[in-house]
Order: C-alpha cells, then sequence, then structure tokens
C-alpha cells in the first residue's frame, strides 16, 4: 500500500489536471505539484513526504516489501514543514514531517526527504549506507513513486525503457488499441507518435537489444479491422518502427487475440497474453518453436490464483510482474477489483514461477480503487515505471509514474 503522501499527490494531480491542455502533455512537476524526493515542491497542500521504508522482503522466499513513511502535516499561513529524512533501507523506522504549529493551512515551498547519497556507481541503489547492484532482483524495495507524465484527457499506458537512458516508449489511449509513442527523454516531454492518421490501433510496445541479430528489437500488438488484437514485430531505429511484420513463433497471429508481449531477451523466452483457450491468459514459450504453455500465477498463503495482465520480465528470464485484481488473504477480491503490482521469481529455463508472487506494496494503493498496472523496470533494473488512475473518478485516466530503488 502507497504511504498516504503518494495518495495525497495523486489528489493533488487530479486537482490540477484542469491546468493542462493541448498537445504537450502535462508533467510531474506542474502548479501545485508535490516534488519527487530529493526535490522541491512548488506549493502544494501538504507537506513533503517523511519515513522510510519497512523490512524488506525477499523474493525468493515470499517477503512482503516494506512500506513508505507518512507524510507531513500541511504548515499553516503558507510556511511549510520541512520532510523528515527517509530511510535508508530495509528496516529503518518510518518518519514523520511536520508542518507548521497548526494544520490545515496551505503548504509553501518546502523540500523532500532524501534517501540518502552513497555516492553509488551507475546501476547501483543506495541501502543502508551500502551500494547495492541494480541487478540483484532477489530484493524489491521502492521509494515514493513521482509522476512523469500526463495527458489532460486521454490516458496514457505501458511505459517501457526506451533505447537509450532516460527514453521511454507508451502507449496514448486505449490498452487494445492506442497510438505508440516514443520519449527521448524523460526530462523533455512527450516526444512524438510512432505512425501516423492511417496507422491501425497499437499498443505496448516492448524494447529489447538485438544481440543475436533476430532480425527485430522490437514487439508490439496491433488491431485489424475485425478488432482482433495479433503480435507484430519490427525494427526501432532512429525515432522510427521499419520492417514491421507478423511476430514469429509461437506468437504467429490466429483466429484469437494475442496482446501485451514481452521477451527475456538472454533467453530468447516469451510471455505474453492470449486468448486462445477461450479466456485470457498468461502464455510463455521460446522463440522459433511452437510451445505455447499457459502460466499460473499464485499468490500468499493460500495459492491464491491471480487474474494476471501486462506481464513484464527481465532479460535474464529470472522476474516477473504482472497486474492483477487486488486480493485479500482469503483470495476474495478487494478494493472494487482495482489491479495492484506483483512479482515472482521465475525459473529462466522452464519460465514456471519459483515462488507465490508478492505485492509491491510501495507502489500498490490498495484503497479507493486505484489501479496500478504496466510495470516495467528501466535497463538497469534501477527505476521502475508503471500506469495509475489514482482511483479517478472518471475511471481509467491512467498517468505514468516511476520510483527507484532504495
Amino acid at each position: 500500500m502507497r504511504s498516504p503522501s503518494f495518495v495525497a499527490l495523486l489528489a493533488l494531480l487530479s486537482a490540477a489536471a484542469g491546468a493542462c491542455a493541448g498537445p504537450s502533455f502535462e508533467t510531474g512537476d506542474g502548479a501545485g505539484g508535490m516534488a519527487p524526493a530529493g526535490g522541491s515542491g512548488a506549493g502544494g497542500t501538504q507537506g513533503g513526504a517523511g519515513g522510510s521504508g519497512g523490512t524488506g522482503g525477499t523474493i525468493g522466499g515470499g517477503g512482503s516489501v516494506g512500506s513508505a513513511g507518512r507524510g507531513g502535516g500541511a504548515g499553516r499561513d503558507g510556511s511549510a514543514g520541512d520532510a523528515a529524512a527517509s530511510g535508508r533501507g530495509g528496516t529503518g523506522t518510518a518518519g514523520t514531517a511536520t508542518g507548521g504549529d497548526d494544520l490545515g493551512g496551505e503548504a509553501g515551498a518546502g523540500v523532500a526527504g532524501s534517501s540518502g547519497d552513497c555516492g553509488c556507481a551507475p546501476g547501483q541503489y543506495c541501502r543502508a549506507g551500502h551500494c547495492l547492484d541494480c541487478s540483484d532482483l532477489s530484493q524489491l524495495e521502492l521509494g515514493a513513486p513521482e509522476p512523469i507524465l500526463d495527458h489532460p484527457d486521454r490516458p496514457l499506458r505501458f511505459p517501457r525503457p526506451g533505447d537509450a537512458t532516460d527514453s521511454l516508449f507508451f502507449t496514448l489511449g486505449s490498452d487494445s488499441g492506442g497510438e505508440l509513442w516514443y520519449e527521448p527523454s524523460i526530462a523533455k516531454p512527450p516526444g512524438g507518435p510512432l505512425g501516423d492518421a492511417t496507422t491501425l490501433g497499437r499498443s505496448g510496445l516492448f524494447y529489447f537489444d538485438d544481440p543475436d541479430n533476430t532480425g527485430f528489437n522490437a514487439l508490439f500488438d496491433e488491431k485489424d479491422e475485425g478488432g482482433r488484437r495479433s503480435l507484430r514485430a519490427a525494427r526501432f531505429v532512429q525515432g522510427s518502427l521499419t520492417m514491421i511484420e507478423d511476430a514469429p513463433l509461437p506468437l504467429t497471429p490466429g483466429s484469437y487475440d494475442d496482446y501485451s508481449v514481452a521477451l527475456a531477451s538472454q533467453t530468447g523466452r516469451f510471455y505474453w497474453m492470449s486468448a486462445r483457450d477461450g479466456s485470457a491468459a498468461l502464455y510463455t514459450g521460446l522463440l522459433g518453436t511452437t510451445q505455447a504453455q499457459p502460466i499460473e500465477v499464485r499468490f500468499g498463503a493460500a495459492s491464491c490464483l491471480l487474474a494476471v495482465d501486462a506481464p513484464w520480465v527481465s532479460s535474464n528470464g529470472s522476474l516477473l510482474i504482472v497486474a492483477a485484481p487486488s486480493l485479500a488473504a482469503d483470495c476474495q477480491v478487494q478494493d472494487g477489483g482495482a489491479t495492484d503490482l506483483y512479482a515472482t521469481p521465475l525459473n529462466a529455463s522452464t519460465g514456471e514461477p519459483l515462488a507465490p508472487a508478492i505485492p509491491l506494496s510501495g507502489v500498490n494503493v490498495s484503497t479507493g480503487a486505484s489501479s496500478e498496472t504496466d510495470a516495467a523496470f528501466s535497463s538497469d533494473l534501477c527505476t521502475l515505471y508503471f500506469a495509475s488512475d489514482g482511483g479517478s473518478a472518471a475511471g481509467f485516466d491512467y498517468e505514468l509514474y516511476r520510483a527507484t530503488r532504495r
């Protein structure tokens, strides 16, 4: 469950949505927004976020990811309180940021808490004063999410790392047939579309390096004139999709929907959603084979079966992240069926889960019918990107966020 400070942030963004207009998308530092960790706020309605995470769970052992601390109260008469320092690791105690002497006033500019700086090298993150490699996925603890991109009247889905550091692919519009966009730099949004007015509905582009020269480095789904979704392969070169064709075996089109594909490029194993057996389910298969095996992802001591969607897999095939309806310990759907993000370790050879999935508590909001989905790690595995609707009254008003490892 996300920290209250992030819930407040979503409320602030919803209130500020009316200020965003035109083709240039709204970024997270718009008027009235709250700053991400390490930045400065521009005068929102609440003090900076404080607190550290709880104990980080170990993925292989099914532990739970630590939760963030409580946000501070807003200072009165425009005086914002200083944010408490964020914790540094899996065992810190949540801090509490305090505003002025009274609560309820409007806050002035404030400085968000820091998660500590170890002077780590690229590809590492800081925990308890130590630099750890982001490539180690045995523990997943995430800092407070920050918004990176919004649109005034259309949802944004499937943020996926691009071909360069800080670049991003995403889908503008419906997950079942929107527009593919490419953003060369998150710092300079929003980028541009990968197509024109005649392009069929596309979604969920997954980019990967192609050291084995498979002939393609991008996969996405495309809706045909009959409404069926099929998987396509292409080469992404210098900001454009070229050589677009049907995806290879086992992803070649059939008389059913195939969509939301991910590839463990080091093992050649795909994960994707398919309705080939009548209803949507998660499948896996190896590049160039006819294998298409359904995969079950389970959760908790009761081994609850998750109704998964939007898979992402690490390049070495050791970690799978999915979206699924929020479940209680007794397997009952909670929070109105809103989706949460779950992670599970994989056997890279067979593609099967090694343990029950755990929820990514640092980014999930398990109250207010807020859906989190479409998660993907950056190429260095230090940053998680995802989409969230924040429980918006309009429904499915998804915005893009990121959270860094800690």
